[in-house]
């Protein structure tokens, strides 16, 4: 779900694509835009923490496993947030009219590994892996203010602590629990 394009320049013009904007919005010099991906958004103030929405779908849920007590499961995991420091006027060395062009930037996996994404993960997992069919199931979108969406698909065997005891006739709730190291 990539829709690539770049923005028709004039005849002394190069043209910028969205990858151009991308990378003078991530850039780390701090000639440029300064961006460094290991310290968090504040878009609120530097003694507010940045405020990540989270969603979550489960695609699948199955093979419960009641000696391990625990259960198969794929999720599609979205985030939203706002970086202020991905905001399209701060893309230094661009012609802003071919940036004001954009409505928003996408990417995959890439985008993800050069900016702050949050660390959240699924705090009673045995394990987890973010599911690849030729690569890594990230999409990434990026907006004109900097508001950020990023979807992901996980695979996730699931701790769940069984009451087995009325076994056939029971009954079990398990939970998925997400957590975060910001």
């Amino acid at each position: 779900m990539c829709r690539c394009f770049g923005i028709v320049a004039g005849a002394d013009e190069e043209v910028v694509t969205q990858n151009d904007l991308f990378d003078a919005l991530t850039d780390p010099d701090p000639e440029s835009a300064g961006y460094d991906l290991r310290d968090q958004p504040r878009p609120f103030g530097e003694d507010l923490p940045v405020q990540v929405l989270t969603n979550v779908y489960v695609s699948f849920l199955g093979h419960i496993d009641d000696e391990r007590l625990e259960f198969e499961t794929h999720l599609v995991v979205g985030h939203r947030w706002n970086d202020p420091r991905l905001n399209f006027a701060n893309a230094n060395g661009l012609n802003q009219t071919q940036v004001a062009a954009f409505r928003e930037v996408e990417g995959e996996s890439w985008f993800a590994d050069n900016m702050w994404t949050p660390n959240i993960f699924v705090e009673n997992e045995q394990s987890s892996q973010v599911m690849e069919l030729v690569r890594e199931n990230v999409f990434v979108a990026i907006d004109r203010g900097g508001n950020v969406k990023m979807s992901y698909r996980v695979f996730a065997n699931v701790l769940c602590d069984m009451d087995l005891r009325r076994f056939p006739h029971d009954d079990q709730i398990c939970f998925i629990k997400f957590e975060s190291c910001a």
